[in-house]
């Protein structure tokens, strides 16, 4: 929404500004205007494919009568275990790039919270949003060098902090096959990757303002699991 919460698929006579789309003329495009229109496109497709089950059961409320095919990506690098970190610092890794919907508004209130943790975004992160001193920014990599950057900061934990449901989250599959504990919302394709491997955690995401709370206890909570075998 408007406001930066999700509240699941909005109902279509939703006034919200965020739900409102604009024309190539200019017009307003209300979402029951949108629905319809792409709900006929989906009708005349030979298939219509969602990278997840979360994606399909979101496709499946807007668009009840569609018949939805749930065929996962799969990772194009072999991501090998981060080797055990003999350090006692404690670094929060970000991977991919970040932005308001990604959930960098999060990550600036946790680490404000958290100025004992240091954060390092693998990844770029939106120019206008400004960081604390206590997260770092490495900017672009490559997938096969995640586990050497991970080694490099001294990464203990992952956090994926996106607030809204995304469709598979290569990111999150790839921080998870690092054999570290890998924090984020219960929702969409990344809470499901979360709560299906044995290092996630997912956090329920409220609108209430504790989020970056309930983020930081449950890093903490996964610091204290023993790290996947090599």
């Amino acid at each position: 929404g408007a406001d930066g919460q999700f509240r699941g698929v909005p109902p279509e006579d939703s006034a919200d500004a965020a739900h409102i789309a604009t024309g190539p003329d200019g017009q307003k495009v209300p979402l029951a205007q949108w629905r319809a229109a792409w709900g006929a496109f989906l009708d005349r497709c030979d298939e219509v494919v969602a990278f997840s089950e979360s994606s399909a059961a979101q496709l499946a409320t807007a668009y009840p009568g569609v018949s939805i095919n749930i065929r996962p990506h799969h990772l194009s690098a072999w991501i090998r275990p981060v080797r055990n970190q003999r350090s006692t610092r404690k670094t929060i890794g970000i991977l991919g790039n970040m932005n308001r919907q990604k959930g960098a508004n999060v990550l600036v209130r946790m680490a404000q919270a958290a100025p004992h943790l240091s954060f390092t975004i693998i990844g770029h992160c939106d120019s206008t949003i400004s960081l604390p001193r206590n997260v770092r920014v490495h900017g672009a990599y490559v997938p096969e060098d995640i586990p050497d950057l991970a080694e490099r900061y001294g990464v203990s934990s992952w956090l994926m902090p996106a607030i809204w449901p995304e469709t598979f989250s290569f990111v999150t599959h790839e921080a998870l096959a690092t054999g570290l504990p890998v924090v984020g919302f219960a929702l969409g394709a990344q809470g499901d990757a979360l709560q299906n491997a044995p290092l996630g955690i997912a956090v329920p995401l409220t609108p209430d303002g504790t989020a970056p709370q309930r983020l930081l206890a449950a890093l903490d909570v996964g610091q204290r699991r023993p790290q996947a075998a090599e």
